[in-house]
């Protein structure tokens, strides 16, 4: 379970410049590849050393501007649908890196021995100077796992900060001082404040930093001043921090893995502040920073890359009645029935209902939900509650509860000609 922190292992770093960006060649065989793909908007790839773990090099996460990707997916480094501007690669007066494009740049220290260390800046069109948009965390940024496919990625942050994003989630809106897991699981009953994971895999967030100094370092690393004993207190109101303050921006992964996101859960003396990323398994480090400067751009400009939302039908964007009270309850028919006597009393418009997966649960067999089976014990008039819904012009959702139970299999039909109602596991 040993990480290995990500350094500059090489005094003379190779450089090979290519359209759009660079690959640097840090030493011990890990490649650094920064791409700057639009013109707010930098790919960053560190890739393991020969010889570690297999890694996944194709994506079906990034569809830039796109309705749709083939189902094969698309390599991770492709440039299809980019816009591809034109950027200047140059040395900075310490002999730090510089990619730059119109309005988003990226600088790499290049000091032997010192951890990898990214800082992105941004140019304020309202002053024409650029400001820092985000730090790597200079103490340590990157890490692999020695004997595993994990990847770790550590931002400098500063009380005050903001957080959004992540998906569904449960409570505040702003994120900061929670740890996420993100992973797909069914958070049956769970709590409105606090309670996770959820149900979505979503691995990106918004940062609305407090402030933004001028970005004049050249590269240097230095991290950003201490607010002593204060910094560990809660977050400014939302409203404050959506006003004023740095440059928002965005940081997606492009990874499948489960992973974990800290924005300030964990407090460390040694590192300072900071947020974090962690996957599992499985992947090169590979992730997008997008430039707002506000929240709504920054969003936009996510919908953006990770394809357009196709339009769903217009009833889909209605109410959509939904608990497994009802067809949990053992007078389930009633329940699903009166929902409909209940919205027509209320005058509460209702476009969909979502059956949940009590109407396929089997009593007999330890109360288990399994695919295509309705309980007609509990609800024996499927016809009559499908009939009474449609009529109503509401569309009715059926749970496919996804999962093999172990279970004896069904004994073969007398005629082979006559159907069975053996539900499958």
């Amino acid at each position: 379970m040993t990480l290995v922190l990500v350094r500059i292992a090489r005094a003379d770093a190779a450089v090979s410049e290519h359209p759009g960006g660079c690959t640097v060649d840090i030493g011990c065989g890990v490649l650094l590849r920064l791409m700057a793909v639009e013109e707010d908007m930098i790919r960053v790839a560190v890739t393991r050393p020969p010889g570690a773990q297999p890694t996944l090099d194709t994506t079906w996460m990034v569809a830039p501007g796109m309705d749709s990707l083939p189902e094969k997916g698309r390599p991770k480094e492709s440039t299809a649908g980019f816009a591809m501007p034109l950027t200047t690669l140059e040395r900075t007066r310490d002999g730090s890196l510089r990619l730059s494009t119109g309005r988003l740049r990226v600088t790499l220290s290049l000091t032997h021995g010192a951890p990898l260390c990214l800082t992105f800046g941004w140019l304020d069109e309202t002053t024409g100077e650029w400001r820092v948009l985000m730090q790597d965390r200079p103490s340590g940024a990157y890490y692999f796992g020695a004997s595993d496919g994990r990847a770790q990625h550590y931002i400098a942050r500063r009380r005050g900060d903001a957080h959004y994003g992540c998906g569904e989630r449960t409570g505040a809106l702003d994120l900061t001082g929670r740890r996420i897991d993100m992973r797909c699981v069914d958070a049956m009953g769970y709590d409105a404040a606090s309670s996770d994971p959820l149900y979505k895999h979503w691995p990106f967030f918004i940062r609305k930093p407090v402030a933004s100094e001028p970005d004049a370092s050249d590269g240097a690393t230095a991290a950003p001043p201490s607010l002593g004993a204060a910094a560990h207190g809660p977050p400014p109101q939302l409203r404050s921090a959506l006003c004023g303050g740095g440059a928002a921006h965005g940081v997606f992964y492009d990874s499948m893995s489960r992973a974990t996101f800290d924005f300030g859960a964990e407090l460390n003396n040694y590192h300072g502040l900071f947020s974090s990323y962690q996957a599992e398994c499985g992947c090169d480090l590979t992730y997008y920073v997008v430039l707002g400067p506000s929240v709504r751009r920054a969003t936009g400009r996510f919908s953006w890359l990770t394809g357009r939302t196709l339009l769903p039908p217009r009833w889909s964007l209605g109410y959509s009645g939904s608990t497994m009270a009802y067809t949990d309850a053992p007078d389930a028919q009633a329940r699903l029935l009166g929902f409909l006597s209940e919205c027509d009393k209320a005058g509460v418009p209702c476009s969909s209902f979502q059956l949940s997966s009590g109407y396929s649960s089997d009593e007999s067999k330890g109360g288990k939900r399994y695919v295509f089976e309705w309980n007609k014990t509990k609800a024996r008039g499927i016809y009559i509650n499908i009939h009474k819904y449609t009529y109503t012009y509401i569309h009715i959702y059926t749970y496919i509860h996804i999962y093999i139970y172990p279970c004896a299999a069904p004994a073969p039909p007398s005629n082979p000609h006559q159907g069975t109602e053996t539900p499958l596991p």
